[in-house]
């Protein structure tokens, strides 16, 4: 489903969440395009789907249905997030990604730890995992490509932050 807007080319705009009735959890731009989760404050399931609104064409889709996408990252067509709906605890996230040139959509981690916090730059995913929900995550890298998903950083040194491009990672623990 599209729905066209008229806002675009206003200075200043509000994405379409309705701050009385609905709540975001994350938010990503790139380029042209803005990634958000929406959710129904009131929605007892706390199902939060993933819209993408166009800036050039002012056009906002609704890419995911039924999900509780979380914090998500946005980066060419590929679209990431961590989402509690196949989760191993309640509070507990895995880590998804879309495709939004082939509109396809993957779980991309299914353990009993938890996943959150994604970062793609296309091949990797740049995450944080840990084991519980006071614990401190570990920083971890998953090769989409060939599977491969190792530690960078233990839970020990207390990750503050992360991002990455196409050659590098970086932290700061």
């Amino acid at each position: 489903d599209a729905t066209q807007h008229y806002f675009c080319d206003e200075p200043f705009f509000k994405l379409p969440i309705d701050g009385m009735t609905e709540r975001t959890v994350g938010v990503a731009m790139q380029g042209h395009r803005v990634a958000w989760t929406k959710r129904l404050a009131s929605d007892p399931d706390k199902i939060s789907d993933i819209h993408l609104l166009d800036l050039s064409t002012c056009i906002e889709w609704q890419v995911t249905s039924g999900f509780r996408a979380g914090r998500l990252h946005l980066n060419g067509n590929d679209l990431v997030w961590d989402d509690l709906r196949d989760g191993y605890q309640p509070w507990c996230g895995e880590i998804y990604r879309h495709d939004l040139s082939l509109q396809a959509t993957e779980r991309l981690t299914e353990t009993t730890q938890c996943e959150i916090e994604p970062k793609s730059n296309g091949r990797h995913i740049a995450y944080r995992r840990m084991e519980t929900d006071i614990d401190a995550p570990s920083l971890r890298l998953l090769d989409r490509q060939t599977g491969i998903d190792i530690e960078l950083s233990p839970a020990w040194t207390n990750i503050e932050s992360f991002d990455l491009n196409d050659r590098y990672v970086v932290w700061v623990a």
